[in-house]
């Protein structure tokens, strides 16, 4: 049950209050204005740079209660909201586990956001995103993955792209699909370089994947037009 997983070999990763996300979406939830910000919570991924992708764990200036002196790999690629695992350095926690910190194909695949607007009269309307986030990180090439960690070619990989860098679609029941006209994401100043706006309506993760779905109630800011480049968003 949850209980026995507030052991301390999982170091806070499975806690509601402790875990990255958490800390995340609690952090930025104040910053989500419209549909945009939404989706662009959804796929943050600063794990090189954000404090709360930092491995329980390890002990840092800005994670004293850490317990383990972890070097240089301190950070976590799945420890945000867009997880990455193919980006991850293995890092063993001081039982010897490697608790999210695995190098696999393995993360959030896509993004999906909807409003009470969008959903007016009926029809269903919302945008999507299919592959792993470009956001903040290069986009998912599955030949480049193999040719660093060749091991992974034994596994089947049959039916899809090599490269994800698709853009956002907007999915229509009453009418064409179109590109998102969403305009590139808001830069970050240097008072705000973790507070960059990103919170979703769902989420798959890859391989085993996972849904989160809810359906928020806000208004849609109106665009000034020009399709959306994801790969030029939040640096």
């Amino acid at each position: 049950g949850y209980d026995a997983l507030q052991a301390p070999q999982y170091f806070g990763m499975e806690n509601y209050e402790t875990y990255s996300r958490s800390v995340i979406f609690r952090r930025m939830q104040g910053d989500v204005t419209d549909l945009a910000s939404m989706f662009y919570m959804m796929r943050y991924n600063n794990w090189e740079q954000d404090p709360a992708s930092t491995l329980h764990w390890c002990k840092t200036s800005w994670n004293p209660n850490g317990t383990y002196n972890c070097g240089n790999n301190t950070q976590g690629s799945a420890q945000t909201i867009a997880s990455r695992y193919d980006l991850n350095t293995p890092q063993p926690s001081p039982d010897g586990d490697y608790v999210g910190t695995q190098r696999v194909p393995f993360g959030a695949i896509d993004t999906k956001v909807t409003s009470a607007m969008m959903m007016e009269g009926g029809a269903f309307r919302a945008v999507a995103i299919n592959g792993p986030t470009r956001v903040q990180q290069p986009a998912w090439d599955y030949k480049s993955f193999i040719r660093r960690f060749p091991e992974w070619s034994l596994k089947p990989y049959v039916g899809m792209p090599s490269l994800y860098d698709f853009s956002p679609v907007h999915f229509s029941g009453d009418g064409p699909n179109t590109p998102a006209p969403f305009a590139p994401a808001p830069e970050d100043d240097d008072d705000n370089k973790k507070r960059n706006i990103a919170i979703g309506v769902g989420v798959a993760a890859g391989v085993c994947v996972v849904g989160v779905g809810a359906v928020l109630f806000f208004r849609m800011r109106r665009s000034s037009g020009g399709e959306y480049d994801e790969g030029r968003a939040l640096v």
